[in-house]
């Protein structure tokens, strides 16, 4: 519910919703109550694409007590790395039928921080998924080291798809936002350091009357009491000059950390190659497991993964940040789309033994992160025992993705939070 007054008499921000479907008007409205709210429409068959409608719903609910929503900004918790989407095939093929000026419409709805939803974040499968129109790998017949020696460094389906191309166009506007804010921090703190000099110069010129009156009233004092003045005025500006360039450093270096210029890229399998998957199962569907029992398998998928990161980093320019090990590992009864079926030991073992230290040794330790898991709420306090409590595994392993629906589940998160969520949290659960 969205009051017209916060409690301290102050406006609430504007809310902005960016919703699929005209249908989903009504219920939005609904949740507004008094206020009004602005939706950004979206619906292809509308005709109303990318408008802007200013809507005064009407209330649902008559007792603000029915949503128990509440902010306090003083209470602050995990770090928020960022907020996106993904660019799938269907994505990709989408975005291909805009026209440029549409094109430029969508990238602005997402990455603009003020007219837009402030995405920094893109997830990529890792060949087809269930958002493909076809299923296809990037390396279909083995040969050659590892079996990948004809590994397609094109990227050709995803090229032919539109997917290079987006991810391209989205990364170069993305840095141009950033750059933009960057010029406006820059010219902010150009201001405030004005001000500080400003402030000094009025500081000095009182010091210096101050000494003047004292060299006029003791005049056979005035040499020494200059000269250490003098010394003293040094020594205070060389102390201000250092911590000038310590504050500009660590100014400049928290820059560097929080304000990355490439978007934040990471990649998800569906399904190996069927060459790999046990007794050559196609890539839609899977067995248990879903890899061959053979090591070399293991150790070819994870050099499939590395050699993915390198082609798409040459391809678009665009830094790949990590990958997932696999979506959907536990969905066992899927023979809908690709998958790739694993036990919380098995993926403990692949990323141990293969997928940590292949991109550990073709990128740099930790350098490319890794996320374990990546299915639903329900079961992952027991798959992050497994595979966390492995001192080897959790080497490697950046983070827990996880998905949003299955039911509610919420507390698992709270759970999984306290156990591994921080460097404080796991030695309490030591």
């Amino acid at each position: 519910k969205i009051p017209q007054k916060m409690a301290d008499g102050s406006t609430p921000a504007l809310v902005r919703w960016h919703v699929p479907w005209l249908l989903a008007l009504a219920p939005l409205a609904a949740l507004a109550g008094d206020g009004d709210a602005i939706v950004t429409v979206t619906s292809y068959t509308s005709g109303h694409r990318w408008k802007e409608f200013t809507i005064s719903p009407g209330p649902m609910w008559t007792n603000e007590s029915t949503l128990p929503l509440m902010i306090d900004p003083l209470n602050t918790s995990q770090t928020i790395l960022g907020f996106g989407g993904a660019i799938t095939q269907a994505t990709g093929i989408q975005f291909q039928r805009l026209s440029a000026e549409l094109q430029t419409a969508v990238l602005k709805h997402y990455f603009e921080p003020e007219a837009g939803l402030n995405y920094n974040i893109i997830r990529m499968p890792i060949g087809s998924c269930d958002f493909s129109p076809y299923t296809y790998s990037f390396a279909d017949h083995p040969s050659g080291p590892f079996g990948l020696g004809q590994f397609d460094m094109n990227l050709t389906h995803d090229g032919d798809l539109g997917m290079i191309d987006m991810l391209r166009q989205c990364n170069d506007f993305y840095r141009n936002v950033q750059r933009k804010q960057a010029r406006r921090k820059e010219a902010s703190l150009a201001v405030q350091s004005q001000q500080r000099r400003q402030g000094g110069d009025s500081k000095d010129t009182k010091e210096a009357r101050r000494e003047r009156a004292v060299r006029a009233a003791k005049a056979a004092k005035a040499a020494k009491a200059a000269k250490a003045a003098r010394e003293a005025k040094l020594k205070e500006e060389a102390k201000a000059a250092k911590e000038a360039e310590e504050e500009k450093e660590a100014r400049e270096a928290k820059w560097e950390e929080e304000a990355r210029e490439d978007l934040i890229v990471f990649g998800s399998p569906w399904s190996p190659p069927s060459w790999m998957k046990t007794a050559n199962h196609t890539m839609v569907g899977s067995a248990i497991p879903c890899l061959k029992n053979n090591s070399a398998i293991h150790r070819a998928y994870a050099h499939y993964f590395a050699n993915w990161i390198e082609a798409y980093e040459d391809k678009t320019g665009v830094e790949i940040w990590g990958v997932t090990a696999q979506n959907e590992p536990a969905f066992y009864s899927n023979n809908m789309w690709e998958a790739c079926s694993y036990t919380a030991e098995q993926q403990r073992d692949f990323i141990r033994d293969h997928l940590g230290p292949v991109l550990a040794e073709r990128f740099g330790k930790n350098r490319k992160k890794i996320m374990h898991y990546d299915y639903n709420k329900a079961h992952v306090v027991e798959w992050a025992r497994t595979v966390l409590s492995d001192e080897k595994a959790a080497e490697y392993i950046w983070g827990t993705a996880l998905h949003w629906y299955d039911g509610d589940f919420f507390e698992n998160i709270g759970k999984l939070y306290q156990r591994y969520g921080g460097e404080e949290e796991q030695q309490q659960a030591k």
